[in-house]
């Protein structure tokens, strides 16, 4: 896959999150499944970012229960590995994910990412990013590396941010208020991540935590 399939695979996806009729006509769906984790490779955003996050949450749960990104969890994925129900983290396996991003952060370029547009479906909410080239490369880079050690790490399908994922079915006039909060809030805008952090998470019914084992400053 080169950077323009990357775009237009996200845009295709980002336009059937734009295509709200199934959310007005049928309302919330909450995805409550069992407990789900996986190694994880994550960008991490600036306070600024993560400031404007947590006041649209705010929005957001004035209206419906959801699972809330906050401080600690608001992430860009880089990439995943052995993504399953009952994941249970592997020490060895950290290590090399470690050793990984070690190898390469002298190598990882600068990465700009705007967040135009908040994004809602029947099961979650995001800010929709477009990232720039470096956000290609340094995922490439990271994937290609990582198969010296026989991990194959997972490609991220965007450089989204999901920032909510919906816990109850809604009445249809509070489902139309949450998707013109989604339609109307001012965006985020301009990210630059600083930091690269490796770990695993961890997703329940009822909350999504990621663990940090290393954290690695981009310095390009």
């Amino acid at each position: 896959m080169d950077f323009q399939k990357f775009l237009e695979n996200q845009q295709r996806i980002y336009s059937e999150f734009r295509d709200t009729s199934k959310i007005e006509k049928e309302g919330l769906i909450p995805q409550i499944s069992d407990n789900k984790g996986g190694y994880i490779i994550a960008l991490r955003h600036s306070d600024n970012i993560v400031a404007g996050i947590e006041k649209f949450n705010e929005k957001v749960s004035g209206i419906t229960s959801s699972i809330r990104y906050e401080g600690s969890n608001i992430h860009t994925t880089l990439a995943t590995y052995q993504v399953a129900e009952g994941f249970c983290p592997i020490e060895e396996t950290l290590n090399k994910l470690v050793k990984i991003v070690s190898d390469n952060i002298s190598l990882m370029k600068k990465i700009e990412i705007e967040y135009s547009q908040w994004l809602i479906d029947q099961y979650s909410g995001i800010a929709a990013g477009i990232p720039d080239l470096a956000f290609f490369e340094n995922a490439q880079r990271i994937i290609d590396y990582a198969q010296g050690y026989g991990i194959q790490l997972k490609f991220p399908w965007g450089a989204h941010i999901t920032v909510s994922r919906f816990l109850e079915k809604l009445p249809h006039k509070e489902t139309l208020e949450l998707v013109e909060i989604f339609r109307n809030s001012e965006p985020l805008g301009k990210s630059t991540p600083k930091y690269i952090d490796v770990g695993y998470f961890s997703h329940t019914p009822e909350s999504f935590a990621i663990n940090v084992v290393e954290r690695f400053k981009i310095t390009s």
